[in-house]
């Protein structure tokens, strides 16, 4: 069985109707791929965010249909930036990444003030889950997504 999107969906669609986990992560690999072989900011690369976000579509309509919706959040981001094929620069575009939290708790904001990368996903999630991150961290959490939050 070869590797591709869908049947990462089918399977962590299946973990979580079947398990009701407190935490899921789900791992797309692309578009980084295509953002690396072909271009950041290229009609291939678009085509597979466009690709992706059918797939949350159905992550969506199942947590909804199995009435896990209520008690969750969703956290959907990028591991990185990129101008043409490449990253691992230290300007915005190579550091800062696309962010979207969703929950019934999550008050619409829409867009974040603040710039966001990759060390600021745990750092958010462990202040979701009411963890104290260990001090070497350098992310943080990200509150002004959850500033109405009253369930903390």
């Amino acid at each position: 069985m070869g590797y591709n999107e869908e049947k990462t969906l089918e399977r962590a669609l299946e973990f979580i109707v079947e398990e009701k986990p407190a935490l899921t992560f789900i791992h797309f690999n692309e578009p980084d791929a295509v953002g690396h072989e072909t271009g950041h900011d290229t009609p291939a690369y678009y085509r597979e965010v466009e690709r992706i976000d059918a797939l949350m579509g159905r992550l969506l309509d199942t947590l909804e249909d199995s009435g896990m919706m209520e008690d969750s959040i969703i956290l959907f981001t990028a591991d990185h930036g990129g101008i043409g094929k490449g990253h691992g620069g230290e300007t915005l575009l190579e550091m800062e990444i696309p962010w979207i939290i969703f929950g019934k708790s999550v008050p619409a904001k829409g867009k974040l003030r603040s710039a966001i990368v990759t060390y600021d996903t745990a750092a958010t999630l462990a202040y979701i889950l009411r963890l104290t991150p260990p001090d070497v961290w350098r992310g943080r959490a990200i509150t002004e997504a959850l500033e109405d939050d009253d369930s903390r």
